[in-house]
Formats: C-alpha cells, sequence, structure tokens
C-alpha cells in the first residue's frame, strides 16, 4: 500500500496536465462531466464513491447512494446517522488521508475546489475526481446537487427532488404568515458571535420560505456567508426570531446565550423566540437534507410560536 501511494504521488507530481482529462471519448459505461477543474469521464453507476465534504455525503445520500468513505470533521452529522454506519472516515487531521482511500478503491471521488483542489492530481490518479466550483455556503447548493447527480448518473432524480423541495417552500408559504416574520440567524463558535447573511446556505433556505431578515443580514460583510459582531453592535442579532446555531464544543449553550446581560436584551430573547439548532445541519450541510432539516427546524419553531 505504501509503494502504491508513492507510484501515486511520483505520477501526479510528475505530470504536467491535468489528469482529469479525458484520453479518448465516452464510452457505453461512462459519461463526460464538466466541473471546477475540467473535464472528466466518469463510470454512468458508480459503486465505490468516496466523498471530501459533507455537502456531496448528503447529495449522494439523498440520490439514494452510500457512499464507501467519507471526509468528515471529528464525526458524521447527527443528521445523516442513519445512513452513515457502514461508511468509513478517511480524514487525517482534518485532511484527507489519500492511503485511506486508495484502501477503498473508489470508482469516483466528488469535492469541491474550495477544499481539494491542491490534491485533485493526486485524487484524479486514484479515481475520477469531480470538483464543485464552491462549497454551497454561499447558497448556491442546488447548482452543486445538480453536479453531483449528474456525476453519479442521477440527474432526472436531482430534478425531482428539487421539484419536491420548491413545492415544500409554497406549502409553508401558505401555511404560516411569514411575510411578516423577520427571522435572524446566528452563530457562536471559538468565543465568538455572529451571524449568517441572507447569501449563505442557512440565507437561501429561508429566502425561499419569503422571510425578511434583519437589515446587517442583508448587506455586504466581511464573508459574503457571515460576520461576527462586537459587543458594542450586538443588536444586528435581534428579530423576531432567531435561530441559534450552536456547536458542542463551543463555551456558550443557550442558556448563557438567554441570561447573558448584553444578548438578554434582543426582543427575540425577551419574548422567548429563540430557538437552538445544529450548525452541523445549518452551516455544515449545505445541500437538499440538511435544507429540509431547516424547514422542519423552522416549522417546528413556528408551530411553536403560534400556540404561544
Amino acid at each position: 500500500m505504501a509503494l502504491l501511494l508513492t507510484m501515486v504521488l511520483a505520477i501526479a507530481c510528475g505530470s504536467g496536465t491535468n489528469p482529469s482529462q479525458p484520453a479518448a471519448q465516452t464510452s457505453p459505461n461512462t459519461h463526460a462531466v464538466e466541473h471546477a477543474m475540467g473535464t472528466t469521464l466518469v463510470p454512468n453507476q458508480p459503486s465505490r464513491v468516496v466523498v471530501l465534504d459533507t455537502a456531496p455525503l448528503d447529495a449522494a445520500i439523498a440520490l439514494g447512494i452510500t457512499p464507501v468513505g467519507a471526509r468528515v470533521h471529528r464525526k458524521f452529522p447527527d443528521y445523516l446517522e442513519e445512513h452513515t454506519g457502514s461508511i468509513v472516515n478517511v480524514s487525517a487531521s482534518g485532511q484527507p488521508s489519500l492511503e485511506a482511500i486508495i484502501k477503498l478503491h473508489p470508482d469516483l471521488i466528488l469535492s469541491n475546489k474550495v477544499s481539494s483542489a491542491k490534491v485533485y492530481p493526486l485524487l484524479s490518479q486514484i479515481a475520477p475526481t469531480v470538483l464543485a466550483e464552491d462549497t454551497g455556503r454561499i447558497g448556491d447548493w442546488p447548482k452543486q446537487l445538480r453536479l453531483y447527480g449528474e456525476a453519479l448518473g442521477r440527474g432526472d432524480i436531482v430534478e425531482e427532488i428539487l421539484a419536491d423541495y420548491q413545492g415544500q417552500l409554497r406549502d409553508l408559504r401558505q401555511r404560516f404568515e411569514i411575510a411578516n416574520k423577520t427571522i435572524s440567524v446566528v452563530f457562536a463558535w471559538q468565543h465568538y458571535v455572529g451571524f449568517y447573511s441572507d447569501t449563505s446556505f442557512p440565507g437561501s433556505v429561508l429566502s425561499g420560505m419569503g422571510f425578511q431578515r434583519p437589515l446587517i443580514q442583508t448587506q455586504s460583510t466581511l464573508a459574503p456567508h457571515l460576520s461576527i459582531v462586537s459587543k458594542e453592535t450586538f443588536q444586528d442579532l435581534d428579530g423576531d426570531v432567531i435561530f441559534l446555531m450552536l456547536d458542542e464544543d463551543d463555551v456558550l449553550t443557550y442558556d448563557s446565550f438567554m441570561q447573558d446581560p448584553l444578548f438578554s436584551r434582543l426582543s427575540a430573547v425577551r419574548n422567548k423566540q429563540v430557538y437552538p439548532v445544529q450548525s452541523a445541519v445549518w452551516a455544515g450541510g449545505r445541500n437538499i437534507l440538511a435544507a429540509q432539516q431547516i424547514l422542519q427546524d423552522v416549522t417546528e419553531a413556528l408551530m411553536n410560536g403560534s400556540t404561544g
């Protein structure tokens, strides 16, 4: 195995060409996929898929495919738990382990350019590799889903899933007085507190439902999808409803947020309209199953608010 890994590294590092460019025309068992790094020939029906981010993991599971390997941070997200028991975690110190990937004998690798561009030549020597342009963090997750679906040979199913999702949005808009609600999405991470904007992944889901957002959360910030707030600008976090994204390793808890001398002055806190949600879903999921879980979280919160 060590020799094989050395050969992969040597071949990839010694090549000045893009190893993902097809050397021949498609065969009856393959099709060409255009992606962030070029064009790649992939199997029509891949059976041993490795994914190197939560977004393609989410997408693959939604499309009825259980990857043989996945790179995840610490552990598989709880919202995908029932589907991940057989999946090997190929992460090593936060990076994909090439040796672990090779051992799985993949016939397709899915990831994104943001996290995998540097190792793309190496990955492409292991198996056909398709990279999305972004991670889905900026709210373009349907584009990523379509790309992953095309690579997996299930593009037709993608359109059915997205059509069903749009139907869910319509149903929720009709069910609740959404236009009159201002929703704030707040995160706590490593002693920092901030918000996710309307152009983020969770922001795109809320926008699809028709919610208003606090003004500051619709303006350009240091990052297109999130921004940290100072204690002087904590009012920027307020809304009719606050969804508080919590990480299990962070010191800030729901109770400490509600009891904080500053945050307790927010109207949503005073009105008890703050709802804890999982960061692994709202920030980390970045694809269709996470989006549907956000819809469920929002529905439960609105139902709770409507009953007092």
